[in-house]
């Protein structure tokens, strides 16, 4: 059952679709011969009906009007009568109790093999019509066929294993044969496909249905070699679902009731399209084919990538079948090349040669997903229309580029070990491979050159909609022949054997890891074979690299995944621990096989018989007890031999175990205590007997036919250790230990079949009471007894009990699901659970009781205590509430056996503190204990011992370890990536460097010094020169052991060598430059050369002042140090004033020599920069020859700056004092000196990105030095000075003038942007234009189509600098304050959040700030990035909660301008009514009043130009505001609940304008309605207008029939508030017929309301009576009248609104005009109407509408009027009478002449009811009578 909740996907649309043959001609035939089948089919059913119980049939039954060919099909089956043909007519009686509502009670369906025959009978009247059809019309049906039932139906078909029968099975037979049940036994070999059914449709029995369907077709995948996938049905009564078994999932159709037309044309297509349809599509294999006249497969084996490339193989045995109906699939075929000369049979088979491996491997990785997305419009689409075959578009991703193809793998190891002698045949060598290509579905039947397809899950469930195919792993379809054939690994025949193949094996597999880089990943007894060739030694081969990988492979390692086979697999692996998988995993693998694997002679007896097993068992006892003494050898073997074999126990070794132990029991009674030879004889027999009888009892019988026999079993073994514990005395000790054993084992075992046990319950209540009094008496036992040895199998029992019977157990056992007193269903019928707590408290206390003390010096055994120490801290393990109960019980008695030295001996007290303190220490680290682990500190503390310190120093060790680990972590220098940030990968996530923001709200508290990134190994051996000799001022090497660090004699050395290099460059560059070049005097570049001398002279004094003397700081005097410090500072500030010198000469050098400069001229090449810099040469720092000396001198500079702070750290941390940096000038000038850096660095971060990076990492190392709490932030006077200050500014600095560079270039060099969805390419060219670059006009944006990269210079500083702090962030946000820089800006915080999560909140909350944005390409960009995050981050309330303030802002916001539209208006109404300038002549001369009709009409046009302008405000604000909730409500409905509580609180023009702004989000929201249902049904009052306009749209914009979920969620909300009739309105051809029939009347009344819902229920009218595919109406025209009558109530007829109903009803009209409902739906009614018992009182205004407007006869509604006068109208309801009298008054004369037939007394009831206007007509009528016809109506006269 599980399998089935688990892989079972229901309701899938498309698997009738999927059997629908995919050539779009056939698609069509297929289609005609469905309607055409059905209709035939249909036309047999209402024949059959009409003979046997027409008075039953549906009115939605009534058969239509056929199609002509299915007139011609119906006609042909048959005769000139109309009756059946004969030969189908047996066919229509057995199914027609299946598929009538009306027989369905009936007894047939009594039974559920009753309808074995019906569901057959239907498949074989298809297949007939469908036969008849094809033939008849002479239809090309090469390759088709008819799908036909077994007649064998409830039988166990050949094949398996296992006496399960199935119901119904299907086969594919040809169209030529004979249409009948199919006579031989079934074999799922045959089978095409097999049918469950089941009498009723209850959950139950539909789960059973799919369970018992899942283990049938596993035996079909087993049988069927060449079973790609297959197809099921389950018919629960009249519901049928076809199903697809996948590799992964089985898709179920929805439900097809075959009670219904519809439901039975459904079946009928399926059918229809098995038929049709090719192999490929019903699961068969088009590369493996059965040839009749050989006898064998032929198998295509692929031999690379092209289509028609293989190699044909000849099988006829397969070693390795699909045994799972999930999974890979994988078989292993035995074959040769060779074509077999003749028939292949049993005698003669083939001659094997190699070994073809056929599976399907899986290749879920989402990477592969997008990367196929991504290319599939370009290379999918564009490849079908010319090549021979196409590649699904992940299977071209993964050719591209998975490593783990076992098949490439091979093909790796083949090339590389070839030529190794020694390895030859311990590796499979490959002779071909590739993926399987299938023919496409797009060909016909039976036509030749198809286009091939690379078999996938894609081919087999490609119309699935993309979500499901989202949960679907996607695999390929991959088969290789290999070579030599092997034998499983228990086929060896000697230890030596296995010895030899698990020695090449291995051998093999160091090979391949060696020369190829593969790990194999999955040693086990499967995949190394034993090797057997003639006049060859046996060998092992290692095979299946499924599950391998190259080690190089990043991918692959970063994530290690849990891979092999269970039984096999390492600690590392099997428990899923972040470490990567390395040989050493393999090679233990290879322990736990050696442990299991023995040779054949030696392997368990499980492979015999049970006959044979039972003659081993008797040879074994009959051995080892007849030996004297008794071997006991023999007898653990038989012991070790029942174990594995429990059936045994039942078959006699049972009664000889519980004789053996009885023997035994009060023997002392009889036999002399001291004859110890006779006791050594039955002492190991009754020892074997306990552990026969316990195993026996403890586990569950191992065939359910033998339950019967284990209550039996449970009672004797009861009472066998009742009687042994009573008699122990007199019975020998260890046989007495061994019972106390047995029943601690039971004791769990007893209770849990008194919790689990429903239905047998009660027959454990005696054996649970007699358990309970044992325990009683061992209690008793434990309490008195002063036996050591005897106690400690009593300190079991008790920890036991303790156990089971304490009430709280811990969340680790109930994760288990372990038996325990917290199981325990209350009430019970015998169990006690407050007496059972109590027990356990009495055992926890008698366990410390037990701890020996002066008065219990016989339990001084340090053995017993070591076991009750053990148990008592177990229990705390298991139990840890207990723990300060307990420990402070332990301690106390461990204090006073210390205290006492007489008793125990000082060896004992050694041994039993080691044992306590190891064991609590082992409980301290355990991650559980949690609170309880002070408690143990406490206790360890006090006890004491080298153990516990020597614990803490290696914790202290280790800590000291990893923070050494981590300063140089952090002190490599990551060098910037050339690759583009913005596309997320696993090695981003690794280098990001992950830290908190110091002090940021929700962040504060993860505050710790972040891990840089790693820098790349091709980077350090380039970096190595500028890490070493990087050395701290002060003399100590610095933090992180650079190892061969170099003193600043060699920092200044190296930089004179740059200096010389860079002049001898210049002064190369000079001799070759022109003739013409400028030097004379006063011109710039003699100046420029001037100041190099100038320069070179101030280096070289600097070199020449000799290195820095300094000492060990810890040898210094206070004094000392701080003249040290001050000494360091001025050489530091001496330094960087020639620096400073050095950076103005650059300037110099750099405006007039560009030769030498860094200035990149940019040229745009594809939407890019193209840098073109003149080549330079690289120093042994990594940088650049010609501004090497600058940038060393930075370099340096900064460097001693930040030793300058450590060096004070240092002096603090020795003298003990603050290392808060004080506010002087010493440290405002360290700051001031590197600030000419900073400013270098800020004029052109671009180029001098890298030295930024550089010298960050340099800050930032002293800062992890001196602060690694962060906690010297800037904000705060006393640290405006701090190292932290000084990065906090040069980072502010640095992205301050990155983002400024980058802006620069998206605008100047028109970067394009990617512009976001939703935003259309008008706005963005707008929005570009509102923006100007420096003067230049705009180019023209590129079409959206052909998006590029943005600049990633922003991002990429983000993510390589050390640290960046939440406020840095802010400053990224200039880029979105226009649109032409927007994109820049949302790209580059989307992404700093997805790498560096540290920082997301900041980066959320300008995202957030800007979501309201007024330009809707700004906010919407911003809204799309946070939309991203919004479910997976840990921010997801907030962004909720911004989303809901945002909204109620801009809810506020329209209320508050639709006030001042109000005020606005007000004044404008209220102003007098000025004339027009002009118009004072106009005035003097009378014109007065048309002045004042201008000056209205001026009014007017204002308030409607205001009223338009509010109007467009209000929206633009709601837009605006409320954007971003919307978008949210995709994921999280819920957010819109807000929107309802203000609905009502909302003025009319803002509600509209809200109307307006929802409708996008309802739309997309149309197939997943119970999301927004699930917070439409607690709407407040007040809303229902918005409720009732998002159902509208989910019904307007859904499936023209509305979905269930939606039309039930809507009934049930309904129902549930008591909601009118108008939300009904739009879900009316969704509800049943019986369901809309209840709500006919609600929906009439609301034509009686004055908000104008006649339109509205006009269209449920139209809504209710349309037909829609494979959805008939609900009610048909004349049904929907025919209710008006009859389901209306007196209410609704007397108000008149049911009239009006039947007025809207004929006033329906087509585009037209003509009538919707045609003229004679009325007629049928009427007729229908007037035959009813009870006369409905709309008839005859129904009559009267008939006439009046569809012109009907007058002598129709006469008639109907006289019916009514032989029915006495006047004596029936009132509402009939004032119809009938009405009527009678409009038809007049006509009517006047029925007045006769109306008697008297009728006549005088009729009158008093009619108007008075209406009685001058009829006396005048009368008056006009021959005296005879008036002579009774005398007195109407009078």
């Amino acid at each position: 059952m599980n399998e089935v909740s688990d892989r079972l996907v229901k309701n899938v649309a498309c698997v009738v679709d999927q059997a629908q043959p995919r050539n779009a001609q056939l698609a069509a035939l297929a289609s005609q011969l469905t309607e055409d089948v059905w209709h035939s089919v249909e036309h047999h059913i209402s024949i059959q009906l009409g003979t046997k119980c027409t008075d039953t049939m549906d009115p939605d039954d009534v058969f239509g009007k056929a199609s002509d060919t299915g007139s011609a099909l119906v006609a042909a089956t048959s005769n000139s009568s109309g009756a059946l043909d004969p030969e189908i007519s047996k066919y229509v009686e057995q199914l027609l109790p299946w598929v009538r509502p009306a027989v369905r009670n009936a007894p047939a369906l009594a039974l559920e093999r009753m309808m074995y025959p019906m569901v057959s009978a239907f498949i074989l009247l298809v297949a007939h019509v469908m036969k008849k059809h094809i033939l008849d019309n002479r239809l090309d049906h090469n390759g088709w066929r008819i799908i036909l039932p077994f007649q064998l139906t409830d039988t166990n078909p050949g094949g398996a294993d296992s006496d399960e029968k199935i119901d119904i099975g299907l086969v594919c037979k040809d169209i030529g044969d004979t249409v009948e049940e199919q006579l031989e036994r079934p074999h799922y070999r045959d089978m095409f496909s097999i049918i469950e059914t089941k009498r009723n449709k209850s959950r139950a029995d539909y789960l059973s249905a799919y369970s018992q369907l899942f283990c049938y077709t596993q035996n079909i995948y087993v049988n069927q070699i060449n079973r790609r996938f297959a197809w099921g049905m389950v018919c629960c009564n009249t519901t049928v679902n076809a199903c697809i078994f996948s590799n992964y999932n089985v898709h179920a159709s929805p439900d097809i009731n075959v009670a219904h037309i519809s439901g039975r044309k459904e079946l009928v297509r399926l059918l229809v399209g098995w038929s049709l349809c090719p192999p490929q599509q019903l699961g068969y294999d088009q590369t493996i084919t059965l040839n009749s006249e050989l006898g064998c497969y032929e198998v295509q084996v692929p031999r690379g990538d092209a289509a028609g490339d293989h190699e044909v193989y000849y099988c006829d045995d397969s070693v390795v079948a699909a045994t799972r109906i999930f999974g890979r699939h994988c078989r292993c075929l035995l074959a040769t090349p060779e074509k077999p000369a003749t028939k292949v049979t049993g005698e003669k088979k083939l001659k094997h040669t190699v070994v073809i491996k056929d599976s399907w491997t899986v290749y879920d990785d989402k990477k592969a997903e997008a990367q196929a997305e991504a290319e599939a419009g370009e290379q999918e689409r564009g490849d079908d229309s010319d090549s021979e075959y196409r590649w699904p578009p992940q299977s071209q991703f993964v050719l591209r580029n998975n490593a783990r193809s076992e098949i490439l793998m091979l093909k790796r190891i083949h090339e590389k070990l070839s030529g190794d002698e020694r390895l030859k045949g311990k590796y499979p060598q490959i002779l071909a491979g590739g993926w399987v290509c299938q023919p496409s579905g797009s060909a016909s039947c039976g036509t030749s050159g198809a286009k091939a397809v690379i078999d996938s899950t894609r081919e087999i469930i490609g119309m699935l909609s993309a979500e499901q195919q989202k949960d679907t792993p996607f695999c390929l379809h991959a088969r290789h022949a290999m070579t030599p054939i092997g034998q499983r690994l228990r086929e060896v025949d000697s230890a030596a054997e296995l010895i030899i193949v698990l020695n090449d094996a291995m051998v093999c597999h160091n090979a391949i890891n060696e020369s190829c880089g593969i790990l194999h990943r999955d040693i086990s007894a499967n995949n190394i074979l034993v090797v057997r060739e003639k006049d060859k030694p046996v060998r092992g081969m290692l095979i299946d690299f499924d599950c391998a990988i190259v080690e190089s492979d990043k991918s692959a390692s970063i994530r290690p995944e849990r891979t092999g086979t269970l039984p096999f697999m390492s600690i590392a692996n099997l428990e899923r621990m972040d470490i990567q998988r390395t040989v050493l995993d393999d090679w233990e693998s290879l322990l736990y096989l050696d442990q299991q694997q023995k040779p054949k002679a030696y392997q368990p007896s499980c492979r015999m018989d049970i006959q044979a097993l039972l003659n081993k068992a008797n040879e074994l006892y009959n051995q080892a007890v007849h030996e004297t003494p008794p071997n006991r050898i023999k007898l653990d073997h038989l012991a070790d031999l029942l174990c594995t074999n429990p059936q045994l126990l039942y078959s006699g070794f049972f009664e000889k175990g519980h004789e053996a132990a009885s023997a035994v029991v009060n023997v002392g009674g009889m036999i002399a205590q001291e004859d110890e030879d006779y006791l050594s004889i039955l002492t190991p027999p009754a020892a074997w007997g306990w552990t026969a009888i316990e195993q026996a009892v403890c586990i569950l019988p191992p065939q359910p036919f033998l339950e019967t026999k284990y209550p039996e079993y449970v009672g004797r073994f009861l009472a066998l250790a009742k009687r042994t514990i009573d008699d122990r005395e007199s019975t020998p000790m260890p046989i007495v230990r061994r019972a106390i054993q047995a029943l601690t084992r039971f004791l769990p075992e007893i209770l849990g079949l008194s919790i689990s046990s429903k239905e047998s319950i009660s027959q454990w209540q005696a054996s649970y009471e007699t358990m309970i009094q044992l325990g009683d008496m061992l209690c008793q036992i434990s309490e008195r007894s002063d036996d050591p040895a005897l106690q400690m199998y009593l300190v079991k029992f008790l920890e036991t009990e303790a156990v089971l019977f304490t009430s709280q157990p811990s969340a680790r056992d109930r994760a288990k699901e372990s038996i325990s007193l917290d199981f325990l269903p209350e009430p019970h019928p015998f169990i006690n659970k407050p007496e059972l707590a109590k027990r356990g408290d009495k055992a926890m206390l008698q366990l410390l009781r037990l701890l020996p003390n002066s008065d219990s010096i016989g339990l001084c055994n340090t053995s017993f205590i070591t076991a009750l120490i053990n148990s008592i801290v177990y229990f705390m393990n298991l139990r840890p509430q207990f723990c300060q109960e307990l420990l402070d019980k332990l301690t106390d008695w461990y204090a006073i056996i210390n205290s006492y030295e007489q008793l125990m001996t000082h060896t004992q007290l050694v041994i039993i503190g080691k044992t306590l303190r190891i064991s609590l220490l082992q409980l301290y680290t355990r991650p559980y204990m949690g609170t309880y682990s002070e408690v143990l500190e406490n206790t360890l503390d006090k006890i004491g011992g080298n153990e516990w310190a020597a614990w803490q120093e290696r914790q202290a060790k280790e800590k000291e370890r990893r923070e050494r680990y981590r300063a140089r972590e952090l002190s490599q220098i990551k060098p910037p990536k050339p690759l583009s940030r913005w596309v997320p990968s696993y090695e981003d996530d690794e280098v990001m460097a992950d830290q908190p923001a110091p002090g940021d709200g929700d962040d504060a508290q993860d505050i710790s010094p972040p891990p840089p990134p790693p820098i790349p190994s091709s980077v350090l051996e380039q970096r190595n020169a500028q890490s070493k000799g990087r050395v701290v001022s002060h003399g100590n090497k610095r933090p992180g052991g650079y190892g061969d660090d170099e003193d600043e004699e060699k920092q200044l050395q190296m930089m004179e060598e740059n200096a010389k290099r860079v002049r001898l460059e210049e002064a190369k560059a000079q001799a070759d430059a022109p003739a013409n070049v400028d030097l004379a005097p006063g011109s710039d570049l003699q100046e420029a050369t001037k100041m190099d001398v100038d320069i070179e002279d101030d280096v070289k004094a600097a070199v020449q002042t000799g290195p820095f003397d300094l000492q060990l700081l810890a040898n210094m005097s206070s004094e000392e140090r701080r003249k040290q410090l001050i000494y360091a500072v001025t050489r530091v500030i001496e330094g960087s004033k020639a620096v400073r010198k050095f950076i103005e000469h650059s300037r110099v050098r750099g405006s007039n020599n560009p030769s030498n400069s860094q200035s990149v001229s940019g040229v745009l090449i594809n939407g890019e920069m193209a840098q073109e810099k003149s080549p330079q040469p690289i120093l042994s720092n990594g940088l650049t020859t010609n501004y090497g000396v600058l940038e060393d001198s930075m370099l340096m500079l900064v460097r001693m700056v930040s030793n300058i702070y450590i060096m004070w750290y240092d002096i603090c941390g020795l003298e003990d004092k603050d290392t808060q940096v004080e506010y002087n000038d010493m440290w405002m000038g360290m700051h001031s000196c590197v600030d000419t850096i900073l400013e270098s660095i800020a004029e052109a971060p671009r180029e001098r990105y890298n030295l930024a990076i550089t010298l960050l990492y340099e800050i930032w190392l002293a800062v992890v030095t001196t602060d690694p709490e962060l906690e010297n932030t800037p904000d705060k006077d006393e640290h405006k000075h701090s190292i932290l200050a000084l990065y906090f500014a040069w980072c502010d600095r640095i992205l301050e003038a990155i983002v400024k560079d980058s802006m620069e270039a998206t605008v100047n060099q028109r970067i394009t942007q990617v512009v976001p969805e939703g935003v259309s390419e008008d706005s963005t060219q707008a929005s570009n234009s509102a923006v100007p670059a420096s003067g230049q006009q705009p180019q023209q944006a590129q079409p959206l189509q052909q998006q590029q990269k943005l600049d990633h210079l922003i991002l990429d500083f983000v993510l390589e600098a050390p640290y960046i702090a939440a406020k840095s962030i802010e400053q990224i946000e200039v880029c979105l304050k226009t649109p032409a820089t927007a994109a820049l800006g949302f790209a580059t915080l989307e992404k700093t959040m997805e790498l560096r999560t540290p920082v997301m909140k900041p980066c959320l909350d300008v995202l957030l700030t800007y979501s309201v944005h007024p330009d809707r390409i700004i906010r919407v960009g911003c809204i799309r990035a946070v939309k991203r995050h919004y479910m997976t981050s840990k921010y997801t309330q907030l962004i909720e909660k911004y989303a809901r303030t945002s909204m109620k802002h801009g809810i506020d916001t329209a209320k508050d301008i639709f006030l001042a539209l109000q005020t606005k208006a007000k004044e404008i109404m209220d102003r007098p009514a000025e004339p027009p300038a002009n118009c004072g002549d106009n005035h003097n001369n009378g014109d007065s009043g048309n002045s004042g009709e201008k000056a209205e009409e001026a009014k007017k046009a204002e308030l409607a130009e205001v009223r338009k302008k509010g109007e467009t405000n209000i929206e633009n604000t709601l837009v605006s505001h409320m954007e971003l909730p919307l978008a949210l409500c995709t994921r999280n409905f819920n957010i819109i609940s807000d929107l309802f509580s203000e609905y009502s609180h909302i003025p009319s023009l803002v509600q509209v304008a809200i109307f307006k702004i929802i409708v996008p989000l309802i739309k997309s929201m149309v197939t997943t309605p119970m999301k927004v249902l699930s917070v439409l049904k607690d709407f407040p009052e007040g809303a229902e207008m918005l409720a009732l306009r998002i159902i509208y749209i989910l019904c307007l914009d859904g499936p023209p029939v509305p979905l269930k979920e939606l039309v039930q969620g809507v009934l049930d909300m309904c129902q549930t508030r008591n909601l009118d009739a108008r939300f009904v309105l739009f879900i009316a051809n969704g509800m049943d017929k019986a369901v809309l029939l209840r709500w006919l009347d609600p929906i009439v009344k609301l034509l009686g309301r004055n908000d104008g819902q006649a339109g509205a229920v006009k269209s449920s009218f139209i809504r209710m009576t349309t037909s829609y595919p494979g959805r008939p109406s609900v009610l048909s025209p004349t049904e929907l009248l025919l209710a008006f009558h009859s389901n209306l109530s007196k209410e609704t007829l007397a108000s008149g609104l049911a009239a009006a109903a039947v007025d809207l009803f004929e006033g329906i009209r087509k585009g037209d005009g003509r009538p919707l409902f045609e003229t004679s739906i009325i007629e049928a009614g009427l007729k229908l109407v007037q035959d009813w018992k009870d006369v409905a009182p709309l008839m005859l205004y129904t009559a009267e509408i008939y006439h009046s407007k569809r012109k009907g006869p007058a002598g129709m509604v006469i008639g109907l009027l006289a019916k009514l006068i032989e029915r006495k109208a006047w004596e029936m309801d009132e509402l009939v009478m004032a119809a009938f009298i009405r009527c009678f008054a409009v038809m007049q004369p006509g009517s006047l002449r029925l007045i006769k037939n109306i008697p008297s007394e009728g006549l005088k009831r009729l009158m008093e009811k009619a108007p008075t206007e209406f009685w001058a007509v009829v006396k005048d009528y009368v008056g006009k009578m021959p005296e005879g016809d008036r002579k009774e109506l005398g007195w109407l006269l009078a």
